[in-house]
């Protein structure tokens, strides 16, 4: 059931993890109410200092680990496929764009209802 996955996938987050998911998901509204959304999520732009990038990293990391996101590179895609990942188990390169899983998504609505 949806609603187990969805309890347990989000049991611990941090609140980094909690402000990253809340940013990408405000970025994903827009584009989706603007049809610029498309397959591989929104983009992700991760700027400042190297220890911030790489908290950031961990964090989207980790999101995915949990199966609320998935990661992606729109330039080099993963490699030895279609480019597309599919799972988080597919070989990965630097993240570009995030995805929002149905784990993921059905979180993010439920917090904005």
């Amino acid at each position: 059931m949806i609603d187990d996955d969805v309890a347990d996938a989000v049991k611990g987050l941090s609140t980094d993890q909690k402000l990253l998911l809340a940013l990408l998901f405000e970025t994903h509204q827009e584009r989706d109410a603007a049809g610029t959304l498309n397959n591989w999520g929104v983009p992700i732009l991760a700027s400042g200092s190297a220890s911030y990038r790489a908290s950031t990293s961990r964090s989207l990391r980790r999101l995915e680990a949990r199966g609320l996101i998935l990661r992606h590179n729109d330039v080099t895609g993963a490699p030895g496929l279609d480019r597309m990942r599919r799972s988080a188990s597919d070989p990965h390169r630097k993240t570009t764009h995030v995805a929002f899983t149905e784990i993921g998504l059905a979180y993010m609505q439920r917090l904005t209802l």
